[in-house]
């Protein structure tokens, strides 16, 4: 037993060791007193394995232990006493660190594709404290979208306050070299304040500024700003590749994500969620543990930044319920759909709620260090519904396959927005775009069934200017082909009868809370273009008689505005940017397809 009793005790002592390493050079990795044994169990249970298997090799060998060694020794005690009194001084001392607190003007929470027909059933059944809190305090209101509601178009019009034709954004393939509509940010940047952008689209490739950014989802590569913070969107980029990741790779990831925030928290409620996922097998069970992981670890490093830059003006943006709708949503809304597996519905009914309840967490846990002072408002691009004609066996167009068996790779592209599908020009001039649009029409409308002469296609041209594929009424099977230039194509490579989850719908939400906003007010609808002039006009800046946005006065508390008149210029001054044709390359289209919106 002295054996045993000597290497759980140098167990022991190697567990102190690694939290006094941990509390040194992972900062903010303990965020609650109940994780700080965890190291030294860790030991504890390890020597008393080590020193089990000793003994068990000693007694197969029938060697005796050595009796004349003490079980241990005063000086092993007192370094064992010490090294516990300095984890614990080292832990009441980052008291202070742990209680950090930050305090911006501004703090902007997005919800891609957040909806109140699911917030506001959730605060009545008390899953989302904090989203409830934060309407109770300030206004409420719906925030009407555009069709199609392609998200960033969507946050590009809510950033500038201008219609697309003048910011320029008009594709996924778009970058900020197409932008040409400064947005409220960097209205608050050229006046001398600092700022911090995590993933808001379009800010890729990043401008260096004064603060942070970390570029969007269908960002080109890695880069952000500062350099040392690329391993963000690395990571999400690895995690969704085929690439063979070294080992050495992969410790370097690990480490970066320590130093910049990662919380024991973090890595217990992802490891328990993924070990969970690789038992069961699944797909979907794996790619909901994966989405609620990105969010843990964008939010650690995002407090981390926050903390390291202390922005002015900051925004945190998620896309994780739109993913979370788009592809379960038939299980949230069974009743609208057909032929679903009674167990799939029992398995995957509650990822949307539960995806909810955790954003609400993430929300919690980054209020809980901004100041009470700071504005903060929270707002999605779009809501959510149901696209019950999913459940139907009709028809829905894959794009992708499309496009490239009619050779028009270098001229068009194609997008998806649940059931529908469009064709777009890669044309940014509005006459040439225009002309070739009406190529692609003329083109898709005369496409028919080779065998039976049935057409394929009902398509038209949309006011936004793109090419939308509705299947003809006659199409009534996929049997046949199509004759294309590289000759004739089956049917089926052209379309898809797979079951759809949600569509977006056009009504979002939209919360302020703060000294400017109304309080527990139901504010009246907005439309996206409101919102930058509204923002501007809270943080007391002048307003452009170029945003095609108002001020929404109904979320505007009447204390505020009796400080004073709208201020107002005569422009904010194009972006400094490089217009373009758009570029499609083949990594933004592996994005595109993880997100459903190319098929």
């Amino acid at each position: 037993m002295r054996t045993l009793a000597r290497y759980t005790a140098g167990g022991l002592l190697l567990g102190l060791i690694a939290a006094a390493f941990a509390l040194i050079a992972f900062p903010h990795f303990y965020s609650h007193g109940y994780e700080l044994p965890f190291f030294p169990v860790v030991g504890l249970v390890a020597g008393v394995a080590v020193g089990s298997l000793v003994l068990l090799v000693r007694a197969a060998r029938r060697r005796p232990a050595n009796a004349s060694k003490p079980a241990i020794g005063t000086r092993f005690l007192v370094i064992l006493l010490v090294t516990a009194a300095v984890v614990a001084g080292l832990y009441a001392l980052r008291a202070p660190a742990r209680s950090w607190k930050v305090a911006p003007r501004l703090v902007v929470l997005c919800i891609d594709g957040g909806t109140w027909d699911i917030i506001d059933p959730l605060i009545e059944a008390g899953r989302l404290p904090n989203l409830a809190r934060l309407k109770r305090d300030g206004v409420a209101s719906d925030l009407m979208s555009t069709d199609p509601s392609f998200s960033m178009i969507a946050w590009t019009t809510i950033g500038t306050g201008v219609q697309p034709e003048k910011h320029g954004i008009q594709s996924f393939y778009d970058t900020m070299d197409n932008l040409q509509a400064k947005r409220f940010w960097e209205v608050f940047e050229e006046s001398g304040h600092s700022i911090g952008l995590f993933r808001w689209w379009i800010t890729w490739p990043p401008r260096p500024c004064n603060g942070f950014v970390i570029p969007d989802i269908l960002a080109r590569d890695a880069s952000s700003f500062p350099g040392e913070y690329a391993f963000v969107n690395q990571f999400r980029s690895d995690m969704k590749s085929d690439r063979d990741i070294p080992l050495p790779e992969r410790f370097a990831t690990a480490w970066r994500f320590l130093r910049s925030g990662l919380r024991f928290e973090t890595c217990a409620d992802i490891g328990f969620e993924v070990l969970g996922a690789a038992r069961a097998r699944r797909w979907p069970d794996r790619h909901v543990a994966a989405r609620r992981a990105e969010i843990r670890l964008n939010a650690d490093v995002y407090g981390h930044l926050l903390r390291e830059f202390r922005p002015e003006y900051t925004c945190f943006y998620d896309n994780g319920v739109d993913q979370m709708c788009h592809f379960y949503w038939q299980y949230y809304e069974p009743e609208k759909y057909r032929d679903l597996d009674p167990a799939e519905v029992a398995r995957y009914g509650q990822v949307i709620p539960d995806y909810y309840a955790l954003h609400d967490e993430v929300i919690g846990s980054l209020l809980e260090h901004i100041d009470p002072s700071a504005s903060v408002v929270v707002l999605s691009d779009h809501g959510f519904a149901a696209d019950s004609t999913g459940a139907h066996n009709w028809f829905f167009p894959r794009g992708v396959p499309i496009v490239s068996d009619l050779g028009w790779d270098d001229e068009y592209y194609s997008l998806a927005m649940s059931s529908r599908t469009f064709i777009y020009s890669v044309r940014r001039d509005p006459v040439e775009r225009r002309a070739a649009l009406e190529r692609a029409l003329a083109r898709v409308n005369s496409l028919i069934v080779d065998e039976s002469g049935v057409p394929l296609f009902a398509a038209w041209i949309d006011e936004d200017m793109y090419v939308q594929l509705d299947v003809s009424d006659s199409l009534r099977s996929l049997e046949g082909h199509v004759a294309t230039p590289s000759g004739l194509v089956p049917l089926e490579n052209w379309f898809t009868t797979r079951v759809f989850g949600g569509m977006h719908h056009p009504k979002g939400i939209f919360i302020g809370s703060g000294s400017a906003f109304r309080h527990g007010h139901k504010g009246a609808p907005a439309r996206l273009i409101d919102v930058a002039p509204t923002v501007l006009y809270a943080m007391g800046f002048p307003i452009s008689r170029e945003l095609d946005g108002s001020i929404v006065w109904d979320w505007i508390s009447e204390a505020f505005r009796a400080g004073g008149e709208v201020a107002w210029v005569d422009t904010y001054g194009l972006y400094d940017s490089r217009r373009r044709d758009t570029v499609v390359d083949e990594e933004t289209m592996k994005k595109l397809r993880s997100l459903g919106y190319i098929r």
